[in-house]
């Protein structure tokens, strides 16, 4: 998979693209969280906890050695299993401090008219190299 390079990331910058609610994928999340809803149509939170839609609006994965520093998630709405959300990804910042280079990245996941969550993520890219 393409790495992304850091110096191709601006603060400011818009990324697009599209994450399905597969059953596939809140079974795997479900059983891996014991999560005990029964309703078969409800989706577990955690999914947007996810990599995929940031890889796939950014064409290719962080850097080698980048860390996952925080993230904070705001749910809005219901999904169910079978959306197909639209997804933007905002470089909220991208900064240097302590000879650390840090990204700040916005995630939305929109339903129709309807804002599902929005998570924020920072990581510090390429740490460990």
């Amino acid at each position: 998979m393409l790495e992304i390079d850091y110096d191709d990331l601006n603060a400011g910058d818009v990324y697009h693209t599209t994450f399905r609610v597969s059953p596939e994928l809140v079974e795997s999340y479900r059983s891996a969280l014991d999560w005990g809803d029964t309703d078969p149509g409800r989706v577990p939170p955690a999914v947007f906890a996810n990599f995929t839609p940031w890889y796939s609006a950014l064409g290719g994965r962080p850097a080698r050695g980048t860390v996952h520093l925080r993230q904070r998630m705001e749910h809005y709405a219901a999904a169910s299993v079978g959306d197909l959300l639209d997804v933007r990804l905002r470089v909220a910042d991208r900064y240097t401090r302590r000879d650390r280079r840090y990204v700040d990245l916005d995630i939305d996941f929109l339903g129709t008219r309807t804002l599902v969550c929005r998570a924020a993520t920072t990581l510090v890219w390429g740490y460990t190299q």
